[in-house]
């Protein structure tokens, strides 16, 4: 009896540690291949399934083989099926229906990373140059700023290319702001060179000198403003004893635009001075405390992660709010932990489904557009009746002595476990019964047709349509497809990659965040699939070509045979915009 409970034990253990990986690992979508593959390597290896990965399928035994030979052929096939399955999982459907099957893990991987491999070149030239560009903005700590540059060159290594530790103490001390000048200096007129080690310790020392010395000039120039004032209203009360009439005549040039009389400014009057002791006391001018985020720049910015320096809960999205209204007077900005105040856009209640299927529902949830991570605060979870319960490796949420979630341990924080869905629509604005209809989705997806929508759907990429619209006309679509004359003998192309069309387009009057003001497309004739890029100018329209001509031969083991343009220019050095 006691040894069947020990079993029990030991397989509740087994599912839970399967369960675990698992949910660490991200779905494959097509654009986060390198984490997905780091992330599914990490998992197999908790579970000793790695192996199956990197060794060829042993031969199956014969029957009079040893017992030790079948042991391990047995193995060898549990694992190879247990990582096929794992694969399969972490993999969107989409994706998953355009990699070759395969039943032997090794072959599977690798089909996979053929699928998905990159250009090593435009990777080292833009990891190369985000190396040499960081400037350390003084936001977080220096130390996450070395080692985040750090991890950069590790991975400029791993792509066989040469980046010693004294040429990231080069890079790492040029990154540094001006109150740093002096630590460069130091470093050149030493013989001995540091290693990264030396340049953390170092530098994290440094930055606390000059934060202790920012504060001492803080100090200092507090104390002679404050002699100043004292001075100043000395020299007051002199001129006032003078001409006493002088300041017993109000302005009549001066109105409070609080309670509305002359004489005075808002600052000064009495009842504003009244009115906001008494919100305070109230608590409606609430502050939030904010950790630094330089740590968690690699992941996704829709992810909610548990803080419990924060005294409101924090959203950088509207997607999940179920309601939401405008903030009051008080409620328009908050504090966040490096003293600044923030703009608040809307306040409202946010619904979150966690791993487990519990929906977790968040009142009073600001939303600050300003925001990198939406933030969860432990302090009002807590006041909801929640138990949370942390641990070396991550958070348990209890609701009623019940298990309803999780949260792993990432970099120092805790980033909560959702689930995850294969499509995600903002419902704040429309309407549930619109969501499903045909002619929605027809624009949504730039006039596809119905045969497609109808693939979509069956794949489970799309949710089920409602076909009361489908046999409407859509007047874009005749627009579009009527031509002045027809081509009687044009043929299309009988391959892909045989016809590949391009255009650009802009410029368009706001450019985004990262200064692209324009976009070029490439449309292969067979398959109608395209790429989409962002540029600066036009004049970098080859090297995007270039690019994805890379990517695409490389994946389809193909050789473009021929490009359609609208003969703009891009393409021949005419158009420059510098």
């Amino acid at each position: 009896m006691e040894q069947s409970e020990q079993q029990t034990a030991q397989a509740n253990r087994y599912l839970y540690i399967h369960r675990l990986n698992h949910n660490t690992i991200e779905t494959l979508t097509g654009s986060n291949y390198l984490r997905w593959k780091q992330d599914l390597e990490i998992s197999l290896g908790f579970l000793d399934y790695d192996f199956v990965l990197k060794e060829d399928p042993p031969q199956e035994p014969a029957a009079d083989a040893s017992a030790e030979t079948k042991t391990k052929f047995a193995r060898w096939n549990k694992a190879n099926k247990m990582a096929i399955l794992i694969m399969q999982r972490a993999m969107a459907s989409s994706v998953k229906g355009s990699v070759a099957k395969s039943d032997i893990a090794k072959k599977y991987f690798e089909s996979i990373a053929q699928r998905f491999k990159e250009s090593e070149k435009a990777v080292k030239s833009t990891m190369l140059n985000k190396l040499i560009g960081m400037k350390y903005d003084g936001q977080g700590c220096v130390r996450a700023h070395i080692l985040y540059m750090i991890d950069i060159g590790t991975k400029l290594q791993e792509l066989e290319m040469t980046v010693d530790e004294d040429m990231m103490v080069h890079f790492a001390l040029n990154s540094l702001p001006k109150e740093f000048k002096s630590l460069r200096e130091t470093y050149i007129a030493q013989k001995e060179s540091w290693n990264l080690n030396d340049l953390i310790t170092i530098s994290v020392q440094q930055e606390h000198n000059i934060i202790r010395e920012r504060g001492t000039k803080m100090v200092n120039m507090v104390q002679v403003k404050e002699k100043r004032e004292s001075k100043k209203n000395t020299m007051i009360e002199k001129e006032k004893s003078s001409n006493t009439e002088k300041y017993q005549k109000p302005s009549t040039g001066m109105k409070c635009f609080f309670c509305k009389k002359p004489g005075h400014m808002k600052k000064e009057c009495r009842k504003y001075k009244k009115w906001l002791d008494k919100q305070k006391t109230k608590g409606n001018l609430e502050q939030i405390l904010v950790c630094f985020e330089s740590n968690l720049v690699d992941f996704s910015d829709d992810s909610w992660w548990l803080d419990n320096g924060a005294s409101i809960h924090v959203a950088n999205s509207l997607q999940g709010f179920t309601r939401r209204r405008l903030p009051r007077k008080d409620e328009v900005k908050v504090f966040v932990g490096n003293g600044e105040k923030v703009q608040v856009e809307f306040i409202g209640t946010v619904s979150i489904e966690l791993d487990f299927g519990f929906v977790l529902e968040l009142d009073e949830v600001v939303y600050i557009p300003s925001m990198k991570k939406s933030l969860i605060s432990v302090t009002r979870l807590v006041q909801s009746k929640f138990n949370l319960n942390f641990d070396g490796t991550g958070c348990s949420i209890f609701k009623n002595k019940e298990l309803v979630g999780k949260a792993r341990l990432v970099d120092g924080m805790f980033q909560l476990i959702c689930k995850r869905t294969d499509f995600e629509v903002n419902t704040v604005q429309t309407k549930t019964s619109n969501e499903v209809s045909y002619k929605l989705w027809h624009k949504r997806l730039g006039h596809i047709s119905r045969e497609r929508i109808n693939l979509l759907c069956k794949e489970s990429i799309l949710p089920p349509m409602n076909h009361d619209s489908q046999n409407e006309i859509c007047i874009e679509c005749v627009k579009g497809k009527l031509t002045n004359l027809r081509k009687k003998g044009a043929i299309g192309s009988k391959g892909v990659l045989e016809l590949i069309h391009t255009d650009i387009c802009g410029p368009f009057p706001n450019p985004t965040h990262d200064g692209f003001t324009y976009f070029i497309t490439f449309t292969d004739d067979f398959s109608r699939f395209g790429h989409v890029y962002l540029i600066k100018e036009k004049s970098s329209a080859l090297d995007m070509f270039k690019i994805y001509k890379a990517e695409v031969e490389n994946q389809l083991n193909l050789k473009i045979k021929v490009v359609r343009s609208d003969r703009g220019g891009e393409y021949y050095g005419r158009f420059d915009e510098t």
